[in-house]
């Protein structure tokens, strides 16, 4: 597969990547992203983006193949059903009521207004204890993020749902490492070593440079790494125009290459003065896609992607199962499972 990451900063944790392999998401069960839900507090306009991706999945979705993983004597046994929760979870998704009983969608919305998905039955949920939500031609649809018990099936609300619009979630910690940086910070920390050239203009051309590199793998930045930024002017960087305000970037550019590190990082040094990390995939690539296409393919599975030197698993709840089946069929390190319902206690 391509690398399809975005040549700005990437997604945050919790996003579905780019470059879905596998069948049509079964129950709209992929996850709905944060930065989504939290930055675009109208409804309509997350809508749009909510289309916009479920096309895309759709189509993505059309090439899958049969697994081969269940023939092969040498994997373990898969997960054959989502488990259920030991304590209390919490996700994000569209609650909709079309008179048919509540669920939530933690996932793709069909292409409709109202819109229209399976969704996942949602117990305990009451209308009149919450605002911000639609009620056109008989559905009631807004976006919550809910708190409660998972039985395998149905998730049972025990705490007051929260507008999206008003959600701050914490970063998902599994998705954290599909995106932290590969190198050791320097002994003095990661920082910014030329101001004028660390900002989102610069990172952009840096990542196009990056992708002209022998071998060039993935890139991406960790917006997560702690990044000293030095003092500077106000307009660092002439060529900026009206961005000129937004400065020095605190991420780290990661850049897989598995042609040669050193050259590549000198030629990515001369347009970029932020934090680099330059290293070569410790996965190899085919492999990666043989895994992507073969986890994509099971029942418990929604999504899987290869994305920055990892398969990146979307599933609607695992605990620990799926991920250590992954570890051992495919190694350690090589599959990250990123569950739509994350455990909270």
């Amino acid at each position: 597969m391509i690398d399809r990451s975005s040549p700005t900063v990437p997604a945050r944790p919790g996003e579905n990547p780019a470059g879905f392999l596998g069948r049509e998401p079964r129950r709209g069960l992929v996850r709905l992203t944060p930065m989504n839900a939290t930055s675009r507090p109208d409804i309509r306009r997350g809508l749009a983006v909510l289309i916009a991706t479920t096309f895309a999945l759709a189509l993505a979705g059309c090439g899958g193949t049969g697994s081969t993983s269940a023939a092969d004597p040498d994997r373990p046994p898969a997960p054959a059903a989502v488990p259920a929760a030991s304590g209390t979870v919490t996700g994000l998704g569209m609650v909709m009521d079309s008179g048919k009983g509540t669920t939530i969608c933690l996932g793709p919305i069909g292409e409709s207004y109202p819109p229209s998905c399976e969704g996942t039955p949602l117990a305990g949920w009451d209308w009149k204890a919450v605002e911000g939500f639609e009620h056109v031609y008989g559905v009631k649809f807004g976006m919550f993020a809910v708190t409660g018990s998972w039985d395998g099936t149905t998730l049972t609300l025990t705490e007051p749902a929260i507008s999206a619009a008003l959600y701050d979630p914490a970063p998902d910690p599994n998705y954290m490492r599909s995106v932290a940086t590969r190198c050791e910070p320097p002994a003095d920390g990661w920082a910014v070593a030329e101001p004028a050239t660390a900002n989102a203009n610069a990172l952009e051309r840096a990542q196009s440079v990056a992708a002209e590199q022998d071998g060039f793998v993935a890139a991406w930045s960790d917006q997560y790494a702690e990044v000293t930024i030095p003092p500077y002017d106000e307009d660092p960087d002439p060529d900026m125009g009206d961005d000129g305000a937004i400065g020095p970037l605190p991420v780290v550019l990661n850049v897989l290459v598995t042609g040669d590190v050193d050259a590549a990082k000198a030629a990515i040094t001369e347009v970029w003065g932020g934090a680099l990390c330059v290293t070569e995939p410790d996965n190899d690539p085919a492999t990666l896609e043989k895994a992507a296409t073969e986890l994509s393919d099971l029942e418990v599975v929604e999504s899987a992607s290869v994305m920055n030197d990892r398969v990146v698993v979307s599933t609607l709840f695992d605990d620990g199962t799926l991920q250590d089946y992954a570890d051992e069929a495919y190694g350690a390190d090589a599959v990250v499972v990123t569950p739509a319902l994350r455990t909270v206690s």
